[in-house]
């Protein structure tokens, strides 16, 4: 069974995090936590909980501090080009065993470092990651987190959406566009341990990019080619 409980998150890279985070809640009619900051990695963010798993707003607060790392130097990256999706991170009930397993299967997974956000309303929620090497700058594989605090009081009984807005119970579904999709299914195999692919119920499909839509795929505003496992459509 394999140590990968779900999806933690996934990243959005923005250059103002009150603007967005006010876009969004005013589509969904859901609030975002307070915002904070991530000393030593020279970003800062803000949470859309949606249960299980959550939208995180990040942005870079501290250039100099965040290049210092391959994480940073990617949003930076994003940041440049005008922002965008970064990453999604999953979430792992042994992170040290989940990181030595990947690492003696041959995956490249930066070891586990220790981090923290610290909040305006002065909550400081510490956590530990795995995979913020030059895997996630690159895209090659997700991270791992675990979580060495709760969830701040009250955040895990969100409000239900203001307005006449259908609720957000989750993220069901990460795609993820890769040039060679058999190497990209091996690499996530490994990963997760077996070959469903699943975060607890969200699904990670993985996307041949390719030059030209695929119409016979359904997905005709797209130019990938969607898959399970590879060879299907």
């Amino acid at each position: 069974m394999s140590s990968i409980s779900g999806l933690d998150h996934v990243m959005l890279v923005v250059a103002d995090i009150e603007s967005a985070a006010a876009s969004i809640t005013a589509a969904l009619g859901l609030p975002f936590s307070q915002p904070g900051r991530h000393p030593g990695w020279g970003t800062a963010n803000a949470v859309l909980r949606f249960g299980a798993d959550y939208l995180e707003l990040i942005t870079v607060t501290d250039r100099a501090e965040a290049a210092t790392k391959p994480a940073g130097q990617r949003m930076i990256e994003i940041l440049d080009a005008g922002g965008g999706w970064l990453a999604f991170v999953l979430t792992t009930t042994d992170l040290n065993g989940t990181w030595e397993r990947v690492r003696a299967a041959g995956l490249s997974c930066a070891e586990p470092v220790s981090g923290k956000q610290i909040r305006s309303d002065g909550y400081v929620r510490r956590w530990r990651i795995a995979g913020h090497g030059e895997e996630f700058r690159t895209g090659s594989t997700p991270s791992l987190i675990e979580y060495g605090d709760p969830l701040p009081p009250g955040e895990d009984n969100r409000p239900r959406p203001s307005g006449p807005v259908v609720d957000v119970l989750g993220v069901s579904r990460v795609e993820v566009v890769v040039d060679d999709l058999d190497d990209a299914y091996k690499r996530y195999t490994t990963l997760f341990g077996n070959d469903t692919l699943r975060a607890g119920n969200c699904q990670i499909r993985l996307l041949r990019r390719q030059s030209e839509p695929r119409k016979d795929c359904g997905r005709s505003r797209w130019p990938y080619r969607t898959s399970g496992r590879p060879g299907q459509c």
